[in-house]
Parts: structure tokens; sequence; C-alpha cells
């Protein structure tokens, strides 16, 4: 991990000086090896809800260009969603079925034992963390190669995601992933950028690949 923020910051550097470098680019690895929890098996949950997802999004821009990357809330949620309803059969819980995301995940923890949350025997709560850098696209550089500035920027990104499943108020699973790619835009661009669902898709899918391991 953090070989990875070394890579992007030496990369920055050697932008600003005229040099390419090499990034990641689609490419999936266990985040970190010490945020896991793996009982030795599951019983396959009769419902399942998403507590309140934590979500951030940490955007670095260079100095060489003016653009920018933003990434819409609302629209990562819904994804995230989506991509846990493909793993398990999600609950709505009490009279609100406006949503599958339940807000106040303690409120939860405190009510499972209640009637109108008898629904949620288990609880998920994700953590997504997506870090951006954007600054200017060149190529060439080192050696007898030249510089040639491409006349658009690159936006390199590293998502994170941490899954963690709860029973009741105990922590029975736990674990991470993360993938990096990049993208290009205009020159100085104010890039909307819309996370692709087959990326979240996979994440998720690969923090769940050990849970569904153990389903007795």
């Amino acid at each position: 991990m953090k070989a990875f923020y070394l890579l992007l910051f030496f990369g920055m550097i050697m932008s600003s000086c005229g040099k390419n470098f090499l990034m990641l680019d689609d490419y999936y690895a266990r985040a970190n090896r010490k945020e896991r929890k793996f009982l030795k098996s599951y019983q396959k949950p009769e419902s399942i809800c998403i507590a309140k997802v934590k979500f951030r999004h940490e955007a670095n821009i260079g100095r060489s260009t003016k653009g920018s990357i933003s990434i819409i809330r609302e629209d990562v949620l819904n994804s995230l969603r989506l991509s846990y309803s493909r793993s398990f059969n999600l609950s709505f819980c009490g009279s609100n079925r406006e949503s599958l995301l339940i807000q106040d995940f303690n409120f939860i923890k405190r009510s499972l034992n209640n009637d109108k949350f008898s629904c949620c025997n288990k609880i998920i709560e994700p953590t997504l963390i997506i870090t951006s850098y954007t600054y200017r696209n060149i190529e060439g550089g080192g050696g007898l190669t030249f510089v040639e500035y491409m006349g658009n920027d690159r936006h390199s990104f590293e998502y994170k995601l941490v899954t963690s499943i709860y029973q009741n108020d105990t922590l029975v699973y736990m674990d991470n992933r993360a993938y990096w790619t990049e993208v290009f835009s205009e020159r100085g661009e104010r890039l909307r950028y819309q996370v692709p669902q087959v990326v979240l898709d996979s994440l998720v899918s690969l923090t769940l690949k050990e849970y569904f391991k153990r389903v007795e």
C-alpha cells in the first residue's frame, strides 16, 4: 500500500519534471492483510441489511493542470447497494421501503430484537475510499527521449473497499480489496466521473469471497 503511494508521489514529481512513469492499471489486490476477520464457518443468512456506507473521495490535483474530478456520492451508494444485492437477498426493515440503505447503524444494532427489525439477522457495513490524482498527461522523457505533452489530463485512481459483517454487536467477518486504474479527460476539464458498476461488483465479490467459501 505504501509502495503504491510512493509510486504515485514519484510519478507526480516526474510529471512536473517532464518525464513519463508507469502506473498500475486495471489491477485488483488485497489492500491490507490486517483488515481481515474470518470465522471457521458461517450459516447462510436468512436476510441481511446494509448499514450506513462509509464513503470518501480524496481528490489530489497536480500543479501542472487546472483540471479536476468529482464523484457523485449518491451514485456510488446506489451502485454499491446494487453490487451487494447480487450476492445477498437484501431485506427491507420496518415501514420504510424506499431504500436498502439504513442510515443509523447503531440504531439497527440496538433494535435487532425488535419485531420490526427482525428481518436483519446480519448487517453489512461497507467502507469505500476512492483516492484520485489528476495531472497533465505526458509521454516520453528520460534518456534521449523528448517529452511530449499529449494535450489532455490523466486521472489515476485507487479504490479501497472494506466489507464488514456484524451479527448483533459482534464483528463476524471482514475483508478488503483495492483496485487501481486510470482515465483521461480534456486538458483542464472539470470531469464528473461515473464509477463503473463492474468495478464495484468486482470489489464486492472479492471482499466476500472468503465468506462464501465458509458458508455451510
